[in-house]
């Protein structure tokens, strides 16, 4: 039996031992984190300081990733004509927090937005034919922006720019095939994405052209809402979506998990009261805890009420939805375990 086993050879990375030693006195680590630090190429006291200790301020530059000026271009001139966007999502954590974020934004700078998330069963992922139909059913949009889909839907984005809908896809997933006919295309798999950037979520992908537009607009106007409220959300659907935690995902997860810790968004606070976490909050409840229970809302029903969540201001609501995010993710549990026991 033991032969018709696959053999598996494990490779164990060599760090410079003399660079490992210097580290662990530099920073205080034990001998056996600096030589796991080295044997990942960080070696040099700047990277492992970013590493170890990240801040906002590293967070890189939102314009220097491809497609990002284009698409804060066609958004500042829907935003001045008073045009209505909509922020077409994706029913999962990620694409949840990305399509919340982005329609909060949108709002408090002015725009008339209305948001969109299709049905996992009904529609299926992205910019489906019947997904579309449904969202067109409430008017047709001067601009749509996706969130955390539409980099395979070059034929739907090529039917909406037909019917006069201007497109922006915020993705980041894999690109292949031929590239839509978007007006500005925001994945950080492009080519000329900034090897900080390279890891994005769909969420971080969000927040890197929210940070964009706000940057623009603070030249004009003092009235511009605080980005950092999203962090915690952000780094949960960061956790959540199983990308690299390095570059700008690790500054966005250390000050999310700081922000929960501090001030929460209403919804995310009531979700952590409904799950039991009355201590320090870490990646693994990011997860293991919150991360399923969002989830769960558009894997056995709607993602709408986690959408809901996380947008609200009012805490009767948070408190409702988190209820009802903990009834579904109780289902979600037991239908599970159903399928393993067949």
């Amino acid at each position: 039996m033991d032969n018709l086993l696959p053999r598996c050879d494990w490779v164990t990375p060599q760090g410079d031992a003399g660079a490992a030693a210097c580290l662990a006195a530099t920073f205080g680590l034990p001998l056996p984190v600096a030589a796991v630090l080295t044997a990942r190429g960080l070696s040099d006291p700047a990277s492992v300081e970013a590493f170890l200790r990240p801040s906002l301020l590293g967070l890189g530059d939102p314009l220097a990733m491809p497609g990002v000026a284009e698409a804060v271009q066609v958004l500042r001139e829907t935003l001045a004509s008073n045009g209505e966007i909509v922020v077409y999502g994706d029913f999962d954590a990620d694409g949840v927090v990305a399509t919340a974020l982005l329609t909060d934004v949108f709002r408090a700078v002015g725009g008339r937005v209305r948001p969109f998330l299709p049905d996992r069963l009904g529609e299926g992922y992205g910019l489906t034919p019947a997904a579309i139909a449904h969202c067109l059913r409430d008017g047709v949009p001067g601009l749509l922006v996706t969130a955390d889909c539409g980099m395979g839907a070059t034929d739907e984005i090529a039917s909406l720019r037909q019917a006069g809908v201007r497109v922006i896809v915020t993705d980041h997933h894999a690109v292949t095939g031929s590239l839509p006919a978007a007006c500005a295309l925001v994945n950080p798999r492009l080519p000329g994405t900034p090897p900080a950037a390279a890891h994005l979520c769909g969420a971080g992908v969000a927040f890197k052209l929210a940070h964009a537009l706000l940057k623009e607009l603070r030249a004009h106007s003092d009235d511009i809402p605080d980005l950092r409220e999203w962090l915690d959300a952000v780094a949960l659907a960061t956790v959540a979506d199983v990308v690299p935690l390095r570059g700008d995902n690790r500054i966005l997860v250390a000050a999310g998990l700081s922000r929960l810790g501090r001030k929460p968004r209403p919804g995310l606070k009531a979700l952590m009261q409904r799950a039991g976490l009355a201590g320090p909050v870490n990646s693994h409840h990011l997860g293991f805890v919150l991360g399923p229970r969002i989830n769960a809302s558009g894997r056995m029903r709607s993602a709408w009420p986690a959408f809901e969540l996380l947008g609200t201001a009012d805490w009767d609501q948070a408190v409702q939805r988190a209820v009802l995010l903990e009834q579904l993710n109780a289902e979600r549990r037991q239908t599970e375990q159903a399928l393993i026991e067949q």
